[in-house]
């Protein structure tokens, strides 16, 4: 369209303009690579997607020592996720990507790995520079989103960071966790992804350090163990140990008092030896004293203290099983808790 199409009566002097109004429909298409992105990340596998609510996260005082691991592993209910929530919480500004694995949440896809984490830090450091390469390299080639895992880190990671630094606009360094990679589909898929980071660390062509956590999965402790890696890899096995009852003491003391302070109980509540009960049948894994406190803390039960009668009640037989395997106390738990969990009103209804 004509500048100043239809005007009348209209004076100019000693002026001049340039019609820009083809560049501007040139780039009508801006941001176009960014959406074809977005169509192939998973927003629920973020550390603050709703998805993620109630957050799992280490009660103050606890697991602090792990805070600065690489490389997390250890069987179930150890405390991985909640390592995981933390860190993501208190790394803040040097985060550049978060990634919860979750079979559960539908988060388990592996081509929808790198994509996500791309668009993540496209959108948390828009001006960094890393938003527009990969922008242009998504609307020149929309089929990188479906390509293998090599090469969408390859265009989605080593090139845009190699073109910044030809560029002269280096990335600080930050921070990407991934939070159950056990959960990934496909064995094979999880090996692919601890070979191609660790390869990226070895080789320097991002500036991140990585958390990985995970569970103790043959092939990918044979992954990490890997023995060209050991210079670059830190690991850390959280393992069920007796040593970590204060730490479990400490969340049971705390989170009591909060239940105490909610529902308007009598601070003398619980006594100290229900705690320490409460503290021997968790057999040293959070996942025990996390569901336990759920459990007490139901607002569908009869209340606190009569969901803390309930557990105590069956303290000598989960406590037995646990003695057997710590995993078979687990299994236990839910039999028991889930049948006490409904009132015996509910169940003549039923």
């Amino acid at each position: 369209m004509p500048v100043f199409s239809d005007a009348r009566n209209t004076q100019i002097s000693n002026s001049q303009f340039n019609d820009y109004s083809e560049t501007l429909n040139i780039n009508s298409g801006k941001r176009s690579g960014m959406k074809k992105l977005l169509e192939y990340s998973i927003e629920e596998a973020a550390h603050d997607s709703a998805a993620q609510w109630p957050p799992p996260q280490c009660h103050s005082g606890t697991r602090e020592e792990y805070i600065e691991a690489l490389t997390v592993k250890g069987p179930a209910g150890v405390g991985k996720s909640a390592i995981a929530q933390t860190c993501a919480d208190q790394l803040d500004d040097m985060l550049a990507g978060v990634f919860f694995f979750s079979q559960l949440n539908f988060c388990d896809y592996p081509n929808k790995f790198f994509t996500t984490l791309s668009h993540q830090l496209a959108v948390w450091f828009p001006i960094s520079g890393y938003a527009d390469l990969i922008d242009e390299a998504v609307h020149l080639d929309n089929t990188i989103v479906r390509k293998t895992l090599a090469k969408q880190f390859r265009h989605l990671y080593s090139d845009p960071f190699h073109k910044l630094s030809d560029m002269q606009r280096p990335f600080p360094s930050k921070t990407i966790i991934v939070d159950g990679l056990d959960e990934c589909s496909g064995d094979d898929s999880q090996t692919a992804i601890i070979n191609i980071i660790v390869n990226s660390v070895a080789s320097k062509s991002t500036p991140f350090r990585w958390l990985i956590l995970s569970r103790l999965e043959p092939h990918i402790v044979a992954a990490f163990n890997n023995a060209s890696l050991s210079p670059i890899i830190h690991q850390i096995k959280l393992i069920i140990l007796p040593e970590l009852n204060p730490e479990i003491h400490h969340f049971f003391t705390g989170k009591l008092t909060e239940i105490c302070t909610k529902r308007g109980i009598e601070s003398s509540w619980p006594a100290d030896k229900d705690i320490t009960t409460l503290v021997d049948i968790s057999a040293g894994l959070f996942t025990h004293s996390h569901t336990l406190a759920h459990f007490i803390d139901d607002p569908d039960s009869e209340g606190p203290q009569h969901q803390l009668q309930v557990i105590l009640s069956q303290a000598g037989e989960i406590k037995q099983a646990g003695e057997k395997h710590p995993l078979a106390a687990l299994d236990l738990f839910y039999d028991i808790l889930i049948l006490k969990r409904i009132p015996e009103t509910r169940c003549r209804a039923i």
